[in-house]
């Protein structure tokens, strides 16, 4: 079985390639939010309605947000459903090496945020 190290290596070497680069940095994008957004909604056990309701865009908005394949994402949203769901968004640039770094070590445990409220309060789950 690989190993966090060895999968990051395979990665690393495989992104040589510019053109490699380019796709992997946005599909972590699209993928990672997408995944992130509906695993943190579903940690408060809210549905899509819910959450549209709660950051003031359409239903169908936060459906294609937790669309992998659908790709419309803009900052502009994002921090709409960052503030409903009362976590930080942050955006920055970064070395592909720290990129491969926190895509190796992920697990499901890292993908639904806290709220504020849940992290002062002790109630997150250690990670």
């Amino acid at each position: 079985m690989p190993t966090v190290y060895d999968r990051q290596q395979q990665v690393l070497e495989s992104l040589a390639a510019k053109e490699y680069r380019d796709l992997y940095a946005a599909d972590h994008i699209r993928v990672g939010i997408a995944i992130q957004v509906r695993a943190t909604r579903e940690s408060r056990g809210w549905t899509q309605l819910d959450l549209a309701e709660q950051s003031g865009v359409t239903e169908k908005t936060i459906v294609q947000l937790e669309d992998p394949d659908d790709g419309r994402l803009t900052i502009k949203i994002l921090k709409k459903v960052a503030s409903a769901l009362d976590v930080a968004l942050v955006v920055r640039l970064e070395t592909f090496s720290s990129l491969t770094k926190y895509t190796s070590n992920l697990t499901s445990s890292d993908l639904a945020v806290p709220g504020f409220e849940e992290y002062v309060t002790g109630r997150e789950s250690s990670s």
